[in-house]
């Protein structure tokens, strides 16, 4: 296996990112009220609230950091948002190295949960290496489940990153639905490197024995207009057994992947090894057939066009600031990234065109953190 080092023209922000440390659960929400747009707030790890993002902002957490579901129980919903998008109407919205913390309040007075993140108001949302999804606790009778995303933006990206729903459970028959892993029916979604999936269905005894339970089915894993997905796993809940005297009969089918207007997957032949981190070498596999290949390194990754003979093409050509032959067969480029501060929130996009196939693999969208 070769392996090359490339050296990236990195271009450092006009503004040093703003601090948020751990203790005040609602020092998130205080520096996002505060920061200005197109402005990067860094946080040091930490817990904190649900956070309302109304500005076109960078949120990088390193080490990670955790938004925490806050239970909003009794006689109303199980838990609010841990992000309500509610953006300005354009601009992009960067999240980079969440998780979340706690879990869904299950008590009997409770409804069903809001989904994890839900609004819109920009063109783009961004989520990168991160971990968005939640299960109950406390469960009593009926359980409806939610997405993990529910949004009208016009660009979803998700990239390096686990999504997974609020599954939807019961202790009696018949139970709801479980939910999509992603409803966003008017947009464009474009998942590189992650995993996606619908809700399950619970396991549970059919009320018609011998036959068949007659309802009941698991999610879709994404529900968008567009869907481009490279180097993921995106599927919907899984399949689920039934039972008669509590010995299984059956199985209700998977729900499907995806719901789309035109779902494409891209072959991958870039593949990030590690995390752009600052004062860590960058490495991914690339992968050419014969006669090699082309990699484009890129700023600007939001202008998708399909370029007749050459695939779906996801970056600005304007603003490509390296280019390099790659030899053919697998090899190891690696990318020192300094350890400035000011990098934190540049973004990068890479595509690598194969001469012999004469076609572009899917992108790697990332943010140095």
């Amino acid at each position: 296996m070769l392996s090359v080092a490339l050296t990236l023209p990195l271009f450092a922000a006009t503004f040093a990112p703003i601090d948020v440390f751990p203790g005040d659960p609602a020092a998130l929400q205080n520096a996002i009220d505060a920061a200005a747009p197109g402005a990067t707030i860094l946080v040091h790890g930490g817990t904190y609230d649900p956070i309302v993002l109304s500005k076109a902002i960078n949120i990088v957490a390193s080490p990670k950091a955790f938004l925490q579901i806050t239970p909003i129980c009794p006689f109303t919903t199980s838990s609010k948002p841990i992000i309500s998008l509610s953006g300005p109407g354009s601009g992009r919205a960067t999240i980079n190295n969440f998780g979340v913390s706690g879990g869904v309040d299950g008590f009997f007075y409770c409804n069903g949960p809001e989904p994890l993140i839900v609004g819109g108001g920009f063109d783009e949302f961004w989520i990168v290496d991160s971990v968005i999804g939640a299960t109950w606790f406390g469960l009593t009778g009926q359980a409806p489940g939610a997405p993990a995303i529910q949004t009208n933006v016009g660009t979803l990206v998700i990239s390096g990153s686990t999504i997974s729903p609020i599954d939807a459970d019961t202790d009696f028959y018949p139970g709801p639905p479980s939910p999509v892993g992603i409803s966003a029916p008017g947009s464009t979604v474009i998942v590189t490197h992650s995993s996606v999936r619908g809700g399950s269905y619970f396991a549970f005894e059919s009320p018609h024995c011998p036959g068949p339970p007659t309802s009941g089915s698991s999610g879709t894993g994404i529900v968008c207009k567009l869907l481009f997905q490279t180097g993921s796993e995106v599927t919907g809940g899984p399949a689920v057994t039934w039972t008669c005297g509590g010995f299984p009969q059956g199985t209700l089918p998977a729900g499907p992947a995806y719901d789309a207007n035109l779902a494409t997957d891209i072959f991958a032949n870039l593949t990030p090894l590690n995390s752009t981190v600052r004062g860590t070498n960058w490495q991914l596999q690339a992968i050419t057939t014969g006669a090699g290949g082309f990699l484009f390194v890129n700023y600007d990754t939001d202008d998708v066009e399909f370029k007749p003979g050459l695939g779906w093409d996801f970056l600005t050509v304007a603003e490509t600031f390296l280019t390099q032959v790659v030899a053919p067969g697998t090899s190891t480029l690696s990318f020192p990234i300094p350890d400035v501060v000011d990098l934190v929130g540049f973004e990068l996009g890479l595509e690598l065109l194969d001469f012999n196939l004469s076609l572009f693999g899917g992108p790697v969208i990332t943010q140095i953190r």
